[in-house]
């Protein structure tokens, strides 16, 4: 590994995306610019190293229908340099960056009901996968229930796809739940804000 290269393993659900927003802004005090990532469990984070500075960091979640030119001239114009998508469920997250002047940290999101509109993006996003998902476990699960009754030599196959779409509805369950508590939140933060 060259010395001015750092790499770092880390994950980050869909609902902690200013976490990861400021991970990255902390890895940039510190001298390390964020490049890329590379795809892996965790996810691969790829810097290099810089003179430590203070950068904003923001994410954006956008689907195939709002990924426009505007869109991205939108950003541009506004002073945010684009580092790189990041293919999501339905969409793509952009990373987006910008120096801090006079102490003065801008954010994508300056508002909590634009803040509101992501979370309510994101909800309907994963809910329509989840959705699919469960009904994909209901057939497996029936499947083998079916299976089981005949003895067939397909319950080597269909126990472990049974298992792993249960998982996979589980991961759902707590990014919607996860996501529903963060709307929730936002609500009372507008509600007390009128």
């Amino acid at each position: 590994m060259k010395e001015n290269k750092k790499y770092v393993r880390k994950s980050f659900w869909v609902h902690q995306y200013e976490r990861e927003e400021q991970f990255l802004s902390d890895m940039r005090a510190k001298g390390w610019e964020f490049v890329k990532l590379h795809r892996g469990i965790p996810t691969k984070y790829e810097f290099d190293q810089c003179e430590p500075a203070a950068y904003s960091y923001q994410l954006d979640y956008v689907t195939p229908e709002e990924d426009t030119q505007d869109y991205h001239q939108l950003f541009r114009d506004a002073g945010w340099d684009e580092i790189m998508p990041w293919d999501g469920i339905n969409g793509k997250w952009y990373y987006f960056v910008k120096k801090i002047e006079d102490g003065m940290e801008e954010k994508i999101f300056t508002d909590q009901e634009s803040k509101l509109q992501l979370v309510n993006k994101l909800i309907k996003t994963y809910g329509v996968f989840f959705f699919v998902f469960i009904l994909l476990e209901i057939n497996a699960f029936a499947r083998t229930i079916q299976l089981l009754t005949e003895s067939s030599l397909w319950l080597l196959f269909d126990i472990p796809l049974t298992i792993l779409l249960g998982a996979v509805v589980i991961w759902f369950i707590y990014l919607e739940f996860a996501m529903f508590a963060m709307k929730k939140k936002l609500q009372e933060k507008i509600n007390t804000q009128l």
